[in-house]
C-alpha cells in the first residue's frame, strides 16, 4: 500500500525557506556528489502533493523536474502548468484525494510542502513518514517546516544517516 511521505530539506532551526520563500541557502548542498537518497526515493513515488506556493517555486526553476509523476497542487485556482507536467489543482477534502490516489497507484505519494500543508497533513493524521534532511545552516527566521501541531505525536525512527557534507537525514514513521 502506498504511503504519504514527506521528503524535505530543513535548516537546523526548523525552516524550509527564508521569509520571502527563498531557498538559495540550499545551493551549496545541491552540488554535492551525494544525492541524499533522492534517486531511490523519487523512483518509489508515483504522485506528488504540493501547496500552491511550493508549486509556484517549482515553476520558478524554469523546468519541470518530475516527469512521469502526477502532481496534485493544492490550490483553489489554476496556475500555469508546464507542457511536460501532469497537474491537477485540488481544493477539497484531503482524505478523499488520498483515497483516490492510493486506489490509482501502488507507488508512494511525496508530500512536497510547504509548511502549512505539512502541518495540515500531520494534524489530520495523513502523513505516514518524514524524511527530513537537516542542513547545517541557521536561518533564524523564515517559513517553518511545521507551524502548529495540535496533538502530541510519537515518532518512530526508521533510519538516520550523516553525509560527508554534514547534512543529516532523519527518517521517521508516524504510524
Amino acid at each position: 500500500m502506498p504511503k504519504v511521505i514527506l521528503y524535505i530539506a530543513v535548516s537546523l532551526d526548523g525552516f524550509i525557506a527564508t521569509p520571502d520563500g527563498g531557498i538559495d541557502w540550499l545551493l551549496p548542498y545541491q552540488d554535492s556528489p551525494e544525492d541524499y537518497s533522492f534517486k531511490e526515493f523519487h523512483a518509489s513515488v508515483g504522485a506528488l502533493i504540493m501547496g500552491a506556493n511550493s508549486f509556484r517555486k517549482e515553476l520558478s526553476f524554469g523546468r519541470w523536474s518530475h516527469e512521469g509523476k502526477y502532481c496534485y497542487a493544492l490550490s483553489s485556482r489554476p496556475l500555469p502548468v508546464p507542457d511536460d507536467a501532469e497537474v491537477e489543482f485540488y481544493s477539497g477534502d484531503l482524505r478523499i484525494l488520498l483515497e483516490r490516489i492510493k486506489t490509482e497507484s501502488d507507488r508512494n505519494i511525496w508530500l512536497v510542502g510547504g509548511g502549512k500543508v505539512v502541518t495540515q497533513f500531520i494534524n489530520e493524521g495523513l502523513l505516514e513518514e518524514m524524511m527530513m534532511h537537516y542542513i547545517p545552516v541557521f536561518l533564524s527566521r523564515g517559513i517553518p517546516l511545521i507551524a502548529a501541531v495540535t496533538t502530541a505525536l510519537p515518532l518512530n525512527l526508521v533510519d538516520s544517516k550523516a553525509y560527508p557534507s554534514d547534512v543529516v537525514k532523519l527518517h521517521y514513521s508516524l504510524t
